[in-house]
């Protein structure tokens, strides 16, 4: 083998090496882009559920908690220990433990087994609930994964509001009611005077 033999020899795994390292570079950099995307979608997407006035909780498919805005903290008087991976029958505990659910010590387990067994059924369905003077409309629903979204609204004031409305429906049918009572009264008055009158009447006559 000559010398022009070995130095293109050379060359060429040179050009091979240079090649596999750019390759190697470019993968990592492709890496590290799509790492730091993700990065930043998923920054995007807590901004985004931390900016919502609506409580908002995630549990996946075993029943672990993955996400708690800090608006669910406040209306459920969650502090950070209840943090992702808490089992759900363990957040429930903790939100008795605060007392702004109304439970005596001993139901306490009792009331999470109802929660569990409703948060099982993996079914869509809106109810109405009082946590200390609050009220809260929560919201729960599957995901495609089997895990489960919670959105808890307060509604306080529009349940203010409403049973303002029924006290003063309710007083207005009271006020009626009086009100017909007290001309039945007057009525059956007025009947037995012209009765009265018309008996005079005629003796006098």
């Amino acid at each position: 083998m000559n010398s022009a033999s070995i130095n293109v020899g050379i060359v060429g795994a040179t050009v091979i090496l240079i090649v596999q390292a750019q390759r190697r570079a470019a993968l990592a950099l492709a890496g590290a882009r799509s790492e730091a995307e993700n990065q930043r979608l998923r920054t995007l997407l807590a901004d985004a559920v931390e900016s919502l006035k609506d409580g908002f909780v995630l549990y996946d498919a075993d029943d672990r908690l993955v996400t708690m805005n800090q608006a669910a903290r406040s209306f459920t008087g969650l502090d950070a220990s209840v943090g992702p991976g808490t089992p759900h029958a363990d957040v429930i505990r903790a939100m008795a433990r605060t007392g702004l659910v109304t439970v005596s010590e001993g139901d306490v387990e009792s009331l999470v087994r109802g929660r569990q067994e409703r948060h099982r059924l993996k079914q869509s369905r809106t109810i109405e609930r009082r946590i200390g003077d609050r009220w809260h409309q929560v919201s729960e629903s599957p995901t495609r994964e089997g895990g489960a979204v919670v959105l808890r609204t307060d509604i306080t004031a529009l349940k203010r509001a409403n049973l303002a409305l029924a006290e003063a429906k309710a007083l207005a049918e009271e006020a009626t009611r009086a009100k017909s009572e007290f001309l039945a009264v007057i009525d059956r008055k007025s009947t037995r005077l012209n009765s009265s009158h018309i008996t005079i009447s005629y003796a006098v006559f």
